[in-house]
């Protein structure tokens, strides 16, 4: 079944949205080639890289195309890009998500999750060829690069890297009072 397939089947089910149903592809279906136009952190992560002011639904599908098949993987270094990973890139981006009129941000935390390679290699069931090349960039930012922004160390001999979760809620302020 192809991914839309499976995003509609999902978000068939009552309280299933296309966002949800994306997320469940990613994280317990282990889908491959998923990008999400509904996440914020995703378009954020995209107008940092490429600094865009706007990203349109036609410039997320040149994105989708281009990181197809793999979209999942770029989704996941979207979200790093989208909470701080890679210096320079706009640490103030994220609060420039609700100025628009009407949003505020009425919560704002980080955590930081450890996570082994091997274990979300695994998980995301990546290709091995393209697992060697990720172990490749995170062995050369333990020797001093600056390849992923990932920070990754050594554990148990394994490599870790810190997964960096910025949740962030915006409220719809009442503007008609």
């Amino acid at each position: 079944m192809s991914d839309e397939d499976v995003c509609k089947r999902l978000s068939q089910i009552k309280g299933v949205g296309v966002w949800t149903a994306e997320m469940l592809m990613i994280f317990s279906m282990q889908r491959m080639n998923v990008i999400s136009w509904g996440d914020m952190a995703i378009i954020r992560g995209l107008r940092m890289l490429y600094h865009h002011r706007e990203i349109t639904p036609k410039l997320f599908a040149k994105y989708k195309k281009r990181y197809s098949p793999y979209a999942t993987v770029a989704s996941l270094y979207l979200w790093q890009i989208s909470h701080g990973a890679c210096e320079g890139l706009g640490k103030q981006e994220p609060l420039r998500l609700f100025e628009q009129p009407g949003y505020a941000v009425a919560k704002q935390e980080s955590t930081a999750i450890e996570v082994s390679l091997k274990a979300w290699l695994a998980l995301t069931n990546t290709p091995e060829h393209t697992g060697k090349e990720i172990i490749a960039l995170l062995e050369d930012d333990m020797r001093g690069g600056t390849s992923t922004g990932f920070a990754p160390y050594l554990k148990d001999g394994e490599i870790y890297f810190e997964q960096r979760c910025l949740p962030m809620i915006g409220i719809k302020q009442n503007t008609n009072v």
